[in-house]
């Protein structure tokens, strides 16, 4: 039988044929292939593999809906299929694929929905850029408890998030798998420890959690948490011959971002965009090409290129139901060389992308807008103002936080000091001289424990004035005004369910307590 030469290739590799000439088969030799890589063009000749199990959808020209009703149709007893880079699908629905047992979808980037996920052993989801159906991916875990899931890092938050909503549902995440993408064009992958999930969270909701309550709407959010990634973390140019290629390879994704305090062009995207998520506004990565030749001049200075041969990455944000785009990666550069205001792309039109030095080759996002002249001055002064103003309080706040934390481990060195005199004791005479220097020398250190006590209640207490004096301001800022009315005890209650579903920082929720017991008192 004879075959289209894609799939005549893919055959031929299949039962090792490297010397088969043409592209014509035997019954056997059909009736021997089990797993294909095939393109749009094969799927209506793939009846005659009656032991198909298992397809990779080639990417180019990208399948559509119509096309997966068709492969079904073909291969009824497909077991695992893989889904990548397919630009065509927009929602997915996997009714028909009831003995599907493994599946992957990942760079796909215009993919919005997925509907009627089948019972699976293995599931793969990653650096689908348009995902936003979470709901989906939460209700596929509580039913396949025992699947090997392999989920973006990027979704971590929103599905915290929709847990937190929805009290009701417990979900076990230990047993899940975090992955980013940290290279489009080599398709590289991190996949991530306990500990890193843990430390990249734990940090994320520190930043968040610090800085996001302190305002009202999602541009502001957008504007605070963009300047407190221009302050605290640097750009790292991947295609510096003259670099450091170690330190390179130590910030290529989001974790490393955070805790060395520099990103590559991906990774300070990305970083971004998780920070963006953990305060609900929506964002997704777009790989950016930019101008082969002169770049040229924009109001008088020169523009310089930096995508080389890396993946080139910016985001598009939604806010107000409006599409923008920012090159916060871009914005980092040009600010440590002080031409912010003239070079800024922060919050910028397709338009504007091409006229400057990059190309955004989205086609399915037509209008997209720009914040010019005060109304962008305006929110990058409200940005700085805000930003200094909850740094100022949070330092307000913890400068007292290092002396309690020295008298916190001197009284616990002092009593493991009486514990161990303690345990000399046991084995002294009481009339002897040991003993009684022994004894002595745990009533000096019992002494010492009260005036630790002391100092630690009086450093406790002037942290506590100081909270005082800002209780307008977190409970203005930090707790909705429905919840206000809530009880303490209610209001405690919803504050530990954010802080169980990391939604929330230890350190701020310490603080939102503090404040909660002393409204009763005043």
């Amino acid at each position: 039988m004879r075959l289209s030469d894609t799939l005549s290739e893919a055959v031929k590799h299949h039962l090792n044929l490297e010397r088969y000439e043409g592209n014509e088969f035997s019954k056997e030799q059909l009736d021997s292939v089990i797993s294909l890589t095939v393109s749009k063009n094969d799927i209506n000749t793939l009846d005659i593999f009656p032991k198909l199990i298992s397809i990779e959808l080639e990417s180019f020209p990208s399948v559509t809906n119509e096309d997966l009703d068709l492969l079904i149709d073909k291969v009824p007893n497909l077991k695992l299929l893989k889904i990548k880079e397919q630009s065509a699908l927009i929602e997915i629905d996997f009714k028909k694929f009831n003995k599907l047992e493994e599946l992957c979808i990942i760079h796909n980037e215009n993919l919005e929905h997925i509907k009627n996920l089948p019972k699976l052993n293995k599931f793969i989801f990653y650096d689908n850029k348009d995902f936003f159906d979470n709901d989906k991916i939460v209700e596929f875990i509580i039913n396949n408890p025992r699947c090997d899931m392999s989920l973006d890092i990027l979704y971590y938050i929103d599905l915290y998030r929709y847990l937190e909503e929805h009290n009701e549902i417990k979900i076990e995440f230990n047993n899940l798998k975090w992955y980013e993408s940290v290279g489009l064009r080599k398709y590289l992958i991190h996949e991530y420890t306990k500990d890193e999930v843990d430390n990249l969270i734990t940090r994320i909701s520190y930043i968040a959690s610090k800085y996001i309550y302190s305002t009202d709407s999602d541009i502001e959010k957008f504007g605070v948490l963009y300047r407190w990634m221009l302050n605290n973390v640097k750009f790292l140019n991947e295609d510096d011959p003259k670099g450091d290629k170690d330190l390179i390879d130590r910030v290529n994704n989001i974790y490393k971002v955070f805790n060395f305090g520099r990103g590559g062009r991906l990774s300070y995207a990305k970083a971004f965009q998780l920070l963006l998520a953990y305060v609900g506004v929506r964002s997704s990565v777009v790989y950016s090409l930019g101008a082969l030749d002169t770049i040229g001049y924009y109001n008088g200075q020169k523009i310089y290129s930096l995508l080389g041969t890396s993946d080139y990455a910016l985001l598009r944000v939604t806010l107000e139901g409006k599409y923008y785009y920012t090159d916060i990666s871009w914005d980092s550069m040009v600010n440590d060389y002080q031409y912010f205001d003239e070079l800024r792309l922060f919050l910028v039109s397709k338009e504007e992308l091409q006229l400057r030095h990059k190309f955004v080759g989205e086609g399915n996002i037509e209008e997209t807008y720009s914040y010019h002249g005060d109304d962008s001055d305006d929110l990058i002064m409200y940005s700085l103002g805000r930003v200094s103003e909850t740094d100022k309080v949070f330092d307000d706040i913890s400068k007292f936080d290092t002396n309690m934390a020295a008298e916190e481990l001197n009284n616990n060195f002092l009593e493991e000091q009486i514990n161990e005199y303690k345990q000399q004791l046991s084995n002294l005479k009481e009339e002897s001289l040991e003993y009684q220097e022994t004894n002595k020398r745990i009533n000096e250190l019992s002494k010492e424990i009260e005036l630790s006590k002391d100092s630690y209640h009086k450093y406790s207490n002037l942290k506590i004035a100081i909270i005082e004096g800002y209780i307008d301001y977190f409970m203005s800022h930090y707790i909705s005004k429905e919840d206000i009315l809530l009880s303490n005890e209610e209001l405690i209650n919803k504050l530990n369910r954010k802080l169980d579903y990391h939604l929330l920082s230890k350190y701020v929720y310490g603080i939102l307590v503090q404040c909660i017991k002393l409204r009763t008192v005043n």
